[in-house]
């Protein structure tokens, strides 16, 4: 039984740049994704590669706090951020006033944002896209109330 193992030698052209994803934004993205609803999954995916092809505007800190125009933002969370533009909630996470504007810049389209009063009192235009449709709510059934027979 003789092994033979065979070694390839891979070289990259040195005008090509290598694109490498680093670990920690691995872990952040795997975290935005299980914290985010699952029936807007695909929704978070498109959000994620939005903010992936515009990183110049935003990014984030391997501990996840948001990077804007370079200067980063303490005491943020872009999970607790991303998630929050898909659920209708009364509180917004901190760092909620930074992150509008940058995705005003950025020029998201509208139909990636599940959460109605982040741009409700916007003055200035969301750029309108036509990818992503927000999913419809089911009906509800609610029980009838018991009411006791009087004798």
């Amino acid at each position: 039984m003789v092994e033979t193992s065979e070694i390839q030698e891979t070289r990259i052209p040195e005008n090509q740049e290598l694109e490498i994803v680093p670990e920690e934004e691995d872990a952040i993205i795997a975290k935005i994704l299980k914290a985010a609803p699952f029936r807007y999954l695909t929704t978070v995916k498109n959000i994620l590669d939005f903010l992936k092809d515009n990183h110049s505007i935003l990014t984030w800190t391997p501990e996840g706090e948001i990077v804007y125009n370079g200067q980063r933002i303490p005491r943020t969370n872009i999970v607790n951020l991303v998630t929050d533009l898909l659920r209708n909630r009364k509180k917004s996470p901190s760092g909620f006033k930074e992150f509008p504007s940058a995705l005003k810049e950025m020029k998201i389209p509208e139909n990636y944002i599940v959460n109605q009063k982040i741009f409700k009192d916007n003055t200035v235009k969301i750029l309108k896209g036509n990818t992503v449709q927000k999913p419809k709510s089911t009906k509800r059934l609610y029980a009838k109330r018991n009411t006791w027979i009087k004798y």
